[in-house]
């Protein structure tokens, strides 16, 4: 067939929308974007992206502003699997978002070595905070 059904849910969608602007608002950031998907069917729920443009009005926005950035942007995909990494952890009961977790600053597993993107002392955090920290080592162990 050629229908297609869209699936964002327009409540979730106002939250998710909000949610982002104050966040990057607030933490002043360039920009930032969350995508909610249902992971038992794959349909998008919501998709946002900070700061937005009006689409009544090109005039008004920046050439950053146009396009999807939560489609389109290009970052590595390390960060977007420590998240699967940790909801997976999550789902199957292993830990929990407060979970103490001591990270090194290096770690060495088998003949590799891995390190977070910053030199940093032991840090002491809870599930929570690896994931907020985006921390490489953190989500190995």
């Amino acid at each position: 067939g050629s229908d297609i059904e869209l699936t964002i849910d327009r409540d979730i969608q106002w939250a998710a929308q909000k949610a982002i602007s104050d966040q990057v608002e607030k933490s002043k950031a360039d920009r930032g974007y969350v995508i909610v998907q249902n992971t038992k069917t794959g349909e998008l729920l919501a998709m946002a992206n900070s700061p937005g443009y009006d689409p009544n009005d090109l005039s008004e926005a920046t050439s950053a502003q146009l396009g999807n950035a939560a489609l389109q942007d290009v970052y590595e995909p390390g960060s977007t699997s420590k998240v699967m990494s940790i909801a997976a952890v999550l789902e199957e009961g292993a830990a929990t978002p407060g979970t103490h977790v001591t990270v090194p600053n290096r770690l060495h597993r088998g003949d590799r070595l891995f390190k977070d993107d910053v030199d940093h002392p032991t840090w002491y955090l809870t599930l929570n905070g690896v994931l907020a920290k985006s921390s490489n080592i953190g989500t190995i162990l």
